[in-house]
């Protein structure tokens, strides 16, 4: 595996956030990570990349990523790993990029620390191959741009350029798409799998729209409230779903609700409970239309499927 994470939390000011994640991803495989705003997606890539800020802190039974213990991780450990062993792609490409330094230069350096060997004028071309490589236009033109001089699409391809120029085997794409059209959002999408497919590497994709998973993913963890509530092989998960939470989120996409033409879309009322509210039993028993007195109390997470992953947390 080139993760795998076995009983992760994390706590934020001592109080419990995420709730012991299990997980694991392959080379080669795309695992999709989905769930409201607010459930806790982004902390878990945080983690991963040992950027949580301070006064969080995670614990695990095991965290290992490439071939890396990430629990004992040293400083020099973690320069080595991020970007040759695994990357990540942030949520806006416009404040992760550095609005007083043209394109060039951020790229250059990530050319350069990934190939020490290169002089600058190589660097250079090395640069271009990568700008021509996610479909920019123009590059050497674009290499002179600053942030603001992008559209948010060319941004998220630098972005895409920037995370790859050392050839990650885990490549993190945390809502790679956000604030994008729709025709840009199916470009990104088709760019990493183009480049998932060319280069073998791991893809964890973290994204609120359960259709994107569908599309791009081989397995989806459904995370609720700091905790996975489902998992599974993608067809599966999302043609046959086992929990109530992931049973809204398929009915509340156009077209899956069974509803005539024009119809309002099912939603799932209610609010997200904060990752740090204590909740006596299932965390989603205010929000669930089927919960009963079983509900009061802690779901664990159930095995449906001998032969596979499957799983869901909750009793029905």
């Amino acid at each position: 595996m080139i993760l795998s994470v076995e009983d992760l939390c994390i706590d934020i000011a001592g109080k419990p956030a995420l709730r012991s994640l299990t997980f694991s991803v392959a080379a080669g495989e795309v695992l999709g990570v989905v769930g409201e705003s607010g459930c806790g997606k982004s902390m878990v890539n945080l983690a991963l990349m040992g950027l949580l800020p301070d006064g969080v802190t995670a614990s695990a039974l095991r965290m290992s990523a490439c071939g890396v213990d990430l629990l004992r991780a040293g400083s020099r450990d973690w320069r080595a790993l991020r970007g040759g062993g695994m990357a990540m792609i942030f949520q806006n490409p416009m404040s992760a990029l550095n609005p007083c330094l043209t394109v060039e230069r951020q790229l250059l350096e990530s050319v350069r620390r990934a190939r020490a060997d290169l002089d600058r004028s190589a660097a250079r071309a090395e640069a271009l191959r990568l700008l021509d490589r996610v479909g920019i236009a123009h590059a050497g033109a674009r290499l002179k741009s600053y942030p603001h001089e992008l559209s948010g699409g060319m941004a998220q391809r630098i972005m895409i350029a920037m995370a790859v120029a050392a050839g990650p085997q885990l490549l993190i794409a945390d809502e790679p798409t956000t604030a994008l059209d729709v025709t840009v959002q199916a470009q990104i999408l088709q760019l990493l799998e183009e480049i998932r497919r060319d280069t073998g590497m791991a893809l964890l994709l973290v994204s609120h729209d359960i259709g994107v998973i569908e599309q791009c993913a081989h397995r989806v963890q459904v995370m609720y409230s700091g905790q996975i509530v489902e998992s599974g092989a993608v067809d599966a998960v999302i043609g046959s779903p086992r929990h109530p939470y992931t049973r809204g989120l398929v009915a509340a996409q156009p077209g899956r609700s069974g509803m005539p033409p024009k119809s309002r879309l099912a939603t799932i009322e209610g609010s997200v409970i904060p990752i740090t509210e204590e909740v006596d039993g299932c965390r989603f028993r205010p929000r669930c239309v089927r919960a009963d007195h079983r509900c009061l109390q802690p779901q664990p997470m159930r095995q449906i499927e001998t032969h596979s992953q499957r799983g869901s947390r909750c009793h029905w």
